[in-house]
């Protein structure tokens, strides 16, 4: 399928015929990458929600006790009431 190339603006726009634009949206995010000497168009992949469990079995212990120790000893600066 063929598709032209439009200059709107400053920049270069692609209109993506009706058939091959199902599952997209207008105004949504697309990941464009060279391929091959051409130019792949694919629809950005939504990163899945992670559960909160999974998330603080990533965090490094150590790194969070760095980071709460520097907390721990900051003191205000200006008027600032803690």
């Amino acid at each position: 399928m063929t598709a032209t190339i439009k200059k709107i603006g400053g920049s270069l726009a692609i209109i993506i015929p009706k058939p091959m634009a199902d599952g997209l949206r207008a105004g949504e995010s697309i990941d464009l990458t060279e391929h091959g000497g051409g130019i792949l168009v694919m629809p950005k992949r939504r990163r899945a929600k992670r559960a909160i469990q999974d998330v603080v079995k990533d965090i490094d212990s150590k790194d969070y006790a760095r980071l709460r120790e520097e907390f721990d000893n900051d003191a205000p600066v200006g008027r600032e009431i803690w």
